[in-house]
């Protein structure tokens, strides 16, 4: 059920995209600073990440998108490396040791 929730949500995001790619791009000239341009990438970040991370990379592309930004070769990626958070809960951690040393 969410699969098919999340399938609808990207096809009604993607509608906007596809609305500016035949209508509206074509009566503007070309400005994108990115290869593939910022509407492809939307389209393949909803396509691939799914509705809602889709959208905030695709906005971030955007955003990036201006005079003074980035430029050049900026696929989107195929996987998303999840970094390391530090809770800062230090009640119930083990004490920090170092195995390679004995111990009183």
């Amino acid at each position: 059920m969410l699969k098919g929730a999340a399938k609808i949500l990207s096809f009604l995001l993607l509608l906007p995209v596809w609305f500016y790619r035949g209508v509206i791009s074509p009566w503007t000239p070309p400005s994108c600073r990115h290869v593939p341009t910022c509407s492809q990438y939307a389209i393949d970040a909803l396509t691939i990440h799914g509705p809602f991370r889709g959208i905030i990379m695709s906005t971030g592309r955007i955003l990036r998108c201006r005079p003074g930004g980035t430029h050049g070769y900026d696929p989107v990626p195929r996987f998303i490396f999840k970094r390391f958070r530090h809770n800062g809960l230090t009640l119930f951690r083990a004490p920090h040791c170092n195995r390679l040393k004995d111990h009183d």
